[in-house]
This record gives structure tokens, C-alpha cells and sequence, in this order.
């Protein structure tokens, strides 16, 4: 996983919790030296062994933890990837446009990043269906960065998931339109 993954968690624990809830949860996690850097890759599975030591630490469900980071996350990764999103795009233009804009251009620089695959549908104006595809089923992250996504851009968006990997389907699939 990219090391801004790891360097954005630790922020959004220290912030949301604290310095010391971060190396606590670095111990019971196991980790191998809790020292990220965001131009690195390190192993999903040691994200994942923070995400649950952060769970068991703040009793806080670990896919509302996600949904949460995600949240958080979404400003930095809007501000990395800027060069790429168009200031006259709405936030349903860039939903609509993240896997052709942004996934597609990450594959290109490194053949060893690995975002998950969306499959991105406008299906009215202000309506965008996307199908959630990875190994690392972690969709609840992904609706969290949909979220923020929505914050960033001033609209409070509503996600609705009409299948969820979780769930036995091939692929989680979200309705997102504004909040009503």
C-alpha cells in the first residue's frame, strides 16, 4: 500500500485521538518499525493490522474507522493528485472521471501501485454509480473518500451501497447523489 495511506492514518489518529493512542496502537499492531514515508509501498496487510489495532484501541468499528479516514484522506489525495482535476469540474465530474483521471495516470507512473478498479457511471446530473473492485475489499474507505470528496467540494453527498463485496458480490456497487 502507498506510504501516504500510512502517513495520512497516523495524522488522522494523532489528531482524532492522539499521539500516544498512535504508538499504542503501533505496538499492538505489530508493525514492523512504525516509520512511514509517503514516496514508499509497504505491505496491506500491516495497514490492515493498524486499522484493526486502531479499532480494538477506540472501540470504534473498523469499517466506520475506515469511513472516517477516508473522510480525512481525501483532502490530501485531492491536493497530490490536483494536476489532474479540472477546476471547472463539479464534484460529480470528478467522480465520474477518478479511475480514466487519476487511477489510469497512477498505473502509468508505477506498474506496482495498485488502486482498486472503478467502473464510474453518471447516471443523471447530479448522480454517479460506482463499482468497487479490489483484493483488499475496503470499500468502507471508499465511501468514506467519496464523502470527503463532497466536503472538499462543499456538498454533503449521500452513499448508498447496493451490493458490498462483504456480502458475497463480486463487486460493491454505490449510488452517490447529494444528501437530502
Amino acid at each position: 500500500m502507498h506510504g501516504v495511506v500510512f502517513t495520512e492514518l497516523k495524522s488522522f489518529v494523532t489528531e482524532t485521538y492522539s499521539e500516544q493512542a498512535w504508538r499504542s496502537i503501533l505496538d499492538s499492531a505489530d508493525t514492523s518499525t512504525g516509520l512511514y514515508l509517503p514516496t514508499s509501498r509497504y505491505p496491506d496487510e500491516e495497514a490492515l493490522a493498524i486499522v484493526a489495532a486502531a479499532s480494538e484501541a477506540t472501540d470504534v468499528p473498523v469499517p466506520e474507522l475506515l469511513e472516517a479516514f477516508g473522510e480525512y484522506l481525501a483532502g490530501s489525495l485531492l491536493t497530490m493528485y490536483g494536476a489532474q482535476i479540472d477546476d471547472d469540474w463539479s464534484v460529480f465530474d470528478l467522480l465520474e472521471r477518478i479511475e480514466t483521471q487519476i487511477h489510469t495516470v497512477l498505473r502509468m507512473q508505477d506498474d506496482e501501485v495498485e488502486p482498486p478498479e472503478l467502473a464510474c457511471e453518471r447516471t443523471g446530473e447530479a448522480e454517479v454509480v460506482i463499482d468497487y473492485r479490489s483484493d483488499r475489499e475496503l470499500c468502507a474507505l471508499g465511501r468514506g473518500l467519496v464523502a470527503g470528496v463532497g466536503d472538499a467540494y462543499g456538498q454533503s453527498l449521500s452513499v448508498l451501497e447496493r451490493q458490498c463485496m462483504h456480502d458475497g458480490a463480486g463487486a460493491c456497487e454505490m449510488v452517490v447523489r447529494p444528501s437530502s
